[in-house]
């Protein structure tokens, strides 16, 4: 239908597609306003001759187990929220914003996906971590995993629901391959 496709956009940005957090995590709670809402605001004097803000020394920083109980929590506050607005995925997540989840019906999230993979068969190393199918859900159930198919290059299925995490790893982005497909698959 029209609203289950335009009832949502996905805004993406595949130079960007393995970082865990995509928002600057928070170290003070006076960044966030009264809503809750981070303030995004310089660290700098103001020209109108307004006071500096404060400074403050950020904590130490955050074990990776940490961050991830930060992002579970997040995912389950988010959780209502995203599937108000018809959402699989949560990209502002703390810690998970490179988990992605992608309707195959959908056009447009089919299209993404053949993107993302596309990024992992040509960039080194190993980028795809959890995948899941919808299709293959069984598979999960009977404490198996299911691998992405090397057919899936050449001629992905357009049903179900199909989820990665990216992981950049230790190898550098190839930021010119990544503005190809962005231009091939995405019309950047």
């Amino acid at each position: 239908t029209v609203r289950k496709r335009l009832g949502r956009t996905r805004t993406w940005d595949l130079t960007r597609a393995g970082q865990e957090f995509l928002v600057p995590e928070v170290d003070n709670a006076g960044d966030f306003n009264a809503a809750g809402r981070l303030m995004l605001v310089g660290r700098r004097p103001s020209a109108v001759g307004l006071p500096p803000m404060p400074d403050f020394l950020p904590a130490k920083p955050k074990s990776r187990s940490e961050r991830m109980e930060e992002a579970r929590l997040d995912a389950e506050r988010m959780r209502p929220i995203l599937q108000d607005y018809g959402m699989l995925d949560n990209p502002v997540s703390l810690g998970l914003a490179n988990r992605y989840m992608m309707n195959l019906e959908l056009h447009e999230d089919w299209h993404c996906a053949q993107c993302l993979l596309a990024v992992c068969k040509l960039e080194p190393g190993e980028n795809i971590d959890e995948p899941y199918w919808s299709e293959k859900q069984h598979l999960a159930q009977k404490g198996s995993k299911w691998l992405v198919p090397d057919e899936w290059n050449k001629d992905m299925p357009q049903v179900g629901v199909f989820g990665m995490t990216f992981l950049q790893g230790f190898n550098e982005s190839d930021m010119d391959l990544r503005e190809r497909l962005a231009e091939e698959f995405l019309g950047w």
